[in-house]
Parts: C-alpha cells; sequence; structure tokens
C-alpha cells in the first residue's frame, strides 16, 4: 500500500487539482453523501479529500491545505482549486521575488565579508576564484588554490585561455600581479 501511495505524489498544483478531481468522481459514485454531481468540480469536500491531498504533495502546500475546513464551509472541489491556486499566485509571485532579491543581497554581503579576509584562508580563497571561474565558464584548467594552470595544442591557445581566465578574475574583483602570471612552458 505504501509503494501505491508513493507514487501517486504530485509536483505541481495542476497535478494535485486533477488528484483531487479524480477523487471527487469517486466520492460522487460512491460516497455516502448522496453526492449525484456530474462536474467534479461541483462536489463538496470532505476533510479526508483535503487530508489526503496535502498527504501526497508537496510541503509547501501542506499548510494551507490544512487551514481550509471543508466540512465546515461546504467546500466545494472547484472552490478549494481557485484558493490554491491564489495561494501558489502569491508564493510564487512578489514575495517569491522579494525573498530572492533578498537573499542574492546577502549573498553578495557575505562574499564582500569573505573577499575582505580571504587571504586568511586558503580555503576561501580558493573558493572565491573557484566561483567567480565557474560563474564566468572559464576554459578548461587546473585549480590549485590562488594557483590556475591552463593548457592546449599550441602556445597561441594557451595564451588565450591564460588571457581569458585573468579577464574573468579582474571582472570578478581580484587583483593579479604580472610578475604571477607565467607564459607557456
Amino acid at each position: 500500500m505504501q509503494e501505491h501511495h508513493h507514487r501517486m505524489r504530485w509536483k505541481t498544483l495542476e497535478e494535485g487539482i486533477q488528484q483531487l478531481r479524480e477523487v471527487a468522481v469517486l466520492e460522487a459514485l460512491f460516497g455516502r453523501d448522496g453526492q449525484h454531481n456530474n462536474d467534479p468540480d461541483k462536489v463538496r469536500c470532505t476533510g479526508q479529500m483535503l487530508w489526503s491531498l496535502a498527504n501526497i504533495g508537496p510541503s509547501q502546500y501542506t499548510t494551507f491545505i490544512a487551514t481550509i475546513d471543508a466540512d465546515a464551509n461546504r467546500e466545494t472541489v472547484g472552490s478549494v482549486a481557485n484558493k490554491l491556486r491564489n495561494y501558489e499566485s502569491m508564493i510564487n509571485g512578489p514575495m517569491q521575488a522579494h525573498i530572492s532579491a533578498v537573499i542574492k543581497e546577502f549573498k553578495e554581503g557575505m562574499r564582500e565579508e569573505i573577499r575582505k579576509g580571504w587571504k586568511h584562508s586558503p580555503t576561501i580563497c580558493h573558493g572565491l576564484i573557484q566561483t567567480a571561474l565557474e560563474e564566468g565558464e572559464a576554459p578548461e584548467h587546473l585549480q590549485y588554490i590562488d594557483d590556475i594552470i591552463v593548457w592546449g595544442s599550441t602556445a597561441a591557445e594557451v595564451f588565450e585561455k591564460g588571457e581569458r581566465i585573468i579577464q574573468i578574475l579582474l571582472e570578478a574583483g581580484f587583483a593579479i600581479k604580472k610578475s604571477k602570471v607565467k607564459g607557456p612552458a
């Protein structure tokens, strides 16, 4: 039974609403309440229907579904679906954009704080350089703390890769001593 239950989990809100509608059809056909409606959206929800929906869906909806008192308010599947869609638009709309902006600002602030003390930690130094190179889509290279090695078939290819890596690091705010840059071996 548990395995069957697991396969029916819904990931998107529309999948959850579809499952709620399917249960509504069963409720109309076999329920004890005498609901004989051909439109699943007009079938009254029961607490059991909502409990089942909450248990097999994403956690971001569970608490909200638990606040819907279907039995007391005589909620229909259609009204519950509309409430869920409104809830989703609230959590995925401006609020989500605001949260993303705050997180981005926090990350940038943390990066700046880490940069100030990066010389004292090889691990932080390596991580900052690695992040900058990944974000800048650097060419193939090897990195050990603050040493970066590039290779290629020709000296020109090695030079181009090295220039690209230097450009990425300068754009990320790193200072590079010219005396530390070595040419092709």
